[in-house]
């Protein structure tokens, strides 16, 4: 149940992945934040948001991330399960 619970949420979401041409970032004063949001300039503007529950992240980029939290209140609610008669 939980692996196709996490497949199903994993349909949409892109893991980032930092490339070369992203940095220097080492100067920042948190150079794994600095490349993520560096990251998203492969996108769109508005299409992306970095799903963290890095709370210094989400604090000083608000416009650019999300929490699970938040993220789970605004996703459609589950499908109902139909119940599986065991017996049969």
């Amino acid at each position: 149940m939980a692996r196709s619970l996490l497949t199903e949420f994993a349909k949409d979401k892109q893991w980032l992945a930092a490339l070369a041409g992203e940095g220097p970032v080492f100067e920042a004063p948190d150079p794994e934040d600095d490349q993520l949001i560096r990251a998203l300039d492969r996108f769109p503007t508005g299409v992306i948001k970095l799903l963290t529950r890095d709370e210094g992240l989400l604090a000083e980029h608000p416009d650019l991330t999300i929490s699970p939290e938040v993220y789970c209140w605004q996703a459609p609610a589950p499908t109902k399960i139909d119940f599986i008669d065991l017996k049969t």
